[in-house]
């Protein structure tokens, strides 16, 4: 690990010491019933903890203009700005088997303790998503860029029909072909992703990270698909199900919508910060799938 990416670690866990203690501090806070005095105390420590918290990403932010990866980046924006196909360009910053690994070879096996794996790894996605995109949105400076967000995470909770929710569809139909949640079984990966969140320096990082979470939809939904089919039936099942119907039809206009987002990119550090955030994207998926490599294989 290079000593940027060390050191980043390092630091997401101490602002998450912080974050941490400034909720302690929040629930001391309304605790206090008229003592001005430690009322005073509290406010003032809260203050200082936020301040060393912008400091923190503010530092941050300054370490990776100084990386390698900032150079990297810098220089794939002449690729996007010359490009007449926004699409064809950002998938060509990256390569699917090198986020997938041996999973595009393993998901075809069909082996129903696989798919267990599988089926418990995204439902904790799933479940977690309409959170992670609404935190997103609420960070964005204005509502032309919060849209696509709220559309999605919309669309994620079932567009106002409980049944819809897309975990609960999507469990209710790994259920129906004898796959179980094991609800001591959990996704660690999410909590990179919950860093990214918490860490990116602005709406514009942000709108690159729902990019990067969202361009290889149809490549995920194909491998969960894939995975959870370990027989005619199951196979057949899950072709039949809204879960998999809804998401086999809308992630072209999903992908299509946080690519539009780059329009928003009116500066050359603009752009780093979307490429930042788009890259960061692709990094938790390439965790995601190889935390599901080594429990499947396990």
């Amino acid at each position: 690990m290079s000593n940027v990416l060390a050191y980043n670690r390092e630091v997401d866990d101490f602002k998450h010491e912080i974050s941490r203690s400034m909720s302690k501090l929040s629930v001391m806070m309304c605790r206090i019933d008229g003592d001005s005095s430690l009322s005073e105390v509290s406010d003032n420590l809260l203050d200082v903890l936020s301040a060393m918290k912008k400091t923190i990403i503010s530092s941050q932010d300054e370490i990776y203009k100084g990386s390698k990866r900032y150079d990297e980046v810098r220089s794939k924006i002449s690729i996007l700005d010359e490009s007449s196909n926004l699409v064809d360009s950002f998938s060509s910053l990256y390569k699917v088997e090198d986020v997938f690994s041996e999973n595009l070879e393993l998901c075809v096996e069909n082996i129903k303790e696989h798919a267990n794996v599988v089926f418990g790894m995204w439902f904790r996605f799933s479940e977690v998503m309409p959170k992670v995109l609404s935190k997103i949105a609420s960070k964005y400076d204005c509502n032309e860029e919060r849209a696509c967000a709220i559309q999605i995470a919309h669309e994620e909770l079932g567009e106002g029909q409980l049944n819809h929710i897309h975990c609960n569809a999507f469990k209710r139909v790994g259920e129906k072909i004898g796959l179980r949640i094991n609800q001591q079984d959990n996704c660690e990966s999410l909590n990179k992703l919950s860093n990214f969140v918490d860490r990116s320096s602005g709406d514009k990082e942000l709108l690159g990270l729902g990019l990067g979470l969202e361009i290889i939809a149809n490549e995920n939904i194909s491998t969960i698909f894939n995975y959870l089919s370990y027989d005619d039936l199951s196979k057949d099942i899950l072709e039949r199900s809204y879960f998999f119907k809804t998401h086999f039809v809308n992630e072209d206009g999903h992908i299509a919508e946080n690519i539009n987002n780059y329009r928003f990119c009116e500066t050359e550090e603009d752009k780093v910060l979307f490429l930042k955030g788009f890259f960061n994207g692709l990094d938790f998926w390439q965790e995601f799938w190889s935390e599901v490599l080594v429990k499947v294989k396990q």
